[in-house]
Formats: C-alpha cells, structure tokens, sequence
C-alpha cells in the first residue's frame, strides 16, 4: 500500500514504456508473478517520494494458505490488472490493500 509520495505502473513493449496507472496514497500496487512466478508484465517505480508497506513472497504466501477472505482478495486484486492488460485495456486503481514486493523482509 502507498502511505505517501506515488507510484507509477509501466508496461515496456517495443522499446517503450506506456503508463498505465498512477497509485497515491491508499493505493495497491502487486502483481500475479509474486504468486505464480510468471515473467513480470508491468514495472513500478516511485514518482514521488514517500512510503509503501512491502511484503515478502513468503508472507504473501502464507496470506494465501492461512487466510482465506484475504487470499481471495489479494488473488482477485492480482488477476483482475493482469485481465486488462491481456485484452489490451489499462489498469483500474484498487485501494486498500498492500504493496507485495518479492524480495521484501519477512514482517
């Protein structure tokens, strides 16, 4: 999750960057690959300075195997962007969650 500053969602495809969202404050940024270990379709990158709460692979992991309503969520948050950018659509903003990164510490 964005707590402050913004964070900027970029897919490269020929030797360029389109954007595709921008997240502030409350916004949730996370990818499927952090579950399922697929190739990355998009970047992020701080616009903004700021802070972001960060998660492990591991962490997410053991979201998923112990709490269910959670998992369900995150699982939705994560395949609903990835729908969109298969059909060649944007990214929706979607709030109130947190920023899942694969290599951050353990809470």
């Amino acid at each position: 999750m964005v707590l402050t500053g913004a964070v900027e969602i970029a897919l490269h495809a020929d030797g360029t960057d389109r954007h595709i969202a921008r997240y502030g404050p409350g916004g949730f940024v996370g990818e499927l690959n952090l579950v399922t270990g697929l190739r990355l379709f998009v970047s992020a990158r701080v616009v903004e300075p700021g802070e972001v709460v960060s998660y492990s692979r591991r962490a997410l992991q053991h979201v998923l195997a112990t709490e269910t309503r959670l998992g369900d969520t995150l699982l939705r948050a994560f395949m609903a962007p990835r729908a969109l950018l298969l059909r060649g659509g944007g990214v929706p903003a979607t709030r109130g969650l947190s920023v899942l990164t694969p290599d951050a510490p353990d809470p």
